[in-house]
């Protein structure tokens, strides 16, 4: 369970002056405590540093107290935060670790029932491809951030609400049936990276981050080898013509076609 709460004005004393300055890069300094993690959000004006919030969690992020220096934000309503964050992935990206997941800088869409991330970091082709494959009736979740989660040892795909070019989200989620590292080519060409630490280094590559910690890192890592280890990960390249659509539905198609071939091959137990 994870909860939030927010106050209306700042605490008489501030307990990060206490705590140990581990971050600060306008418009955040970020403190540790032996029980907290303390965000304090400020502006500078006329060279006069102002705090806007301070906000208090947890260690592990499942708890925190939000403190605004007034009511205008209320007021205003109409937030794209639960934290009144610029995003709540700065707060997210902290709580999925311990749930098995991280977020991917990728677009995913489902094709007939099957997840499918393209990794890459801006201009690698993300949304081209995409607008490539909603025309052969893909659903779109995400073409900038998505969230990878393993549950009961099976990866899935989530969508999230950071889109880029593409003003299309959803919150639907499916088996993640490959991961698709994007490279623009005069070629349409899908081919299965089978190094392990390629594997790894591609998706390494296009983590995003919080606030990062030493045990941050030592959550997300193994993460990111169980996925290299249990999902196929290739390296694709297309051109403008679109026809890497068709050979994505290929590989599909083979694949499970694969699949109910083996399952047919394996004999059954005797009642």
């Amino acid at each position: 369970m994870l909860r939030l709460e927010h106050y209306i004005g700042l605490p008489d004393e501030n307990s990060a002056a206490r705590g140990k300055l581990l971050y600060h890069k306008a418009p955040w300094m970020i403190y540790e405590t032996p029980q907290n993690w303390i965000y304090v959000s400020y502006s500078q004006l006329e060279g006069e540093m102002r705090i806007n919030k301070i906000s208090y969690f947890e260690k592990d992020y499942s708890f925190a107290r939000i403190y605004h220096k007034d009511d205008r934000l209320f007021k205003l309503g109409n937030w794209n935060a639960v934290t009144s964050f610029p995003s709540d992935q700065i707060w997210l990206g902290q709580l999925l670790p311990d749930r098995n997941g991280f977020y991917l800088h990728s677009s995913g869409l489902l094709l007939n029932g099957h997840g499918l991330l393209f990794v890459g970091h801006s201009e690698a082709g993300k949304s081209t491809i995409s607008k490539m494959l909603l025309k052969a009736g893909a659903e779109l979740l995400c073409d900038d951030r998505n969230i990878v989660k393993n549950e009961k040892n099976e990866w899935k795909v989530y969508g999230t609400w950071s889109h880029g070019e593409l003003p299309m989200v959803s919150p639907a989620h499916a088996p993640l049936f490959g991961i698709f590292i994007l490279q623009k080519s005069d070629r349409n060409h899908i081919g299965l990276i089978k190094n392990q630490q390629q594997r790894f280094h591609s998706i390494m590559e296009c983590i995003i981050r919080p606030f990062v910690t030493l045990s941050w890192w030592d959550k997300v890592i193994p993460l990111i080898h169980r996925l290299g280890q249990n999902v196929p990960v290739f390296q694709i390249e297309f051109t403008q013509d679109g026809k890497i659509v068709k050979f994505l539905q290929e590989l599909i198609e083979h694949t499970e076609h694969s699949l109910q071939t083996t399952r047919a091959a394996t004999p059954t137990d005797k009642v």
